[in-house]
């Protein structure tokens, strides 16, 4: 995709995911000592692209392998496919993974104004 259509993307994530996450300064930028270590905001075109990628399914798992393979690569995971972050819990795109893919999903469908967290996707946390 262009940066130009990622843009309602990008926006809506940062209104209705990142202005709710625990490292939020409270108007969608991180407030953590570093920034980088959140994969949502570093990777987040990458994370966009990969969630269409996969259309709508009514579960997490494609959605997850999607991430897995165009976004954990190219983040902190290693060679044995561990992610000391992830493993840790403090992965914060695995830890808001189902509505960043709501998020997403409405977008693409054109409601990307909806609150936060809240319906509209059809993902569900099964693994």
């Amino acid at each position: 995709m262009k940066p130009n259509e990622l843009r309602p993307y990008r926006a809506a994530l940062r209104e209705r995911i990142c202005a709710f996450c625990a490292e939020s300064d409270g108007r969608g930028g991180c407030s953590g000592a570093d920034p980088d270590r959140c994969a949502l905001t570093t990777h987040i075109d990458e994370v966009i692209e990969s969630v269409l990628s996969v259309g709508e399914r009514p579960d997490v798992a494609p959605y997850l392998a999607a991430i897995r393979a165009r976004v954990c690569t190219r983040c902190r995971e290693d060679e044995s496919g561990a992610c000391f972050l992830r493993d840790a819990g403090q992965c914060n795109l695995d830890a808001y993974l189902v509505p960043v893919i709501e998020v997403i999903e409405d977008v693409a469908k054109g409601a990307g104004a909806q609150s936060c967290c809240g319906g509209g996707g059809t993902a569900s946390p099964e693994r």
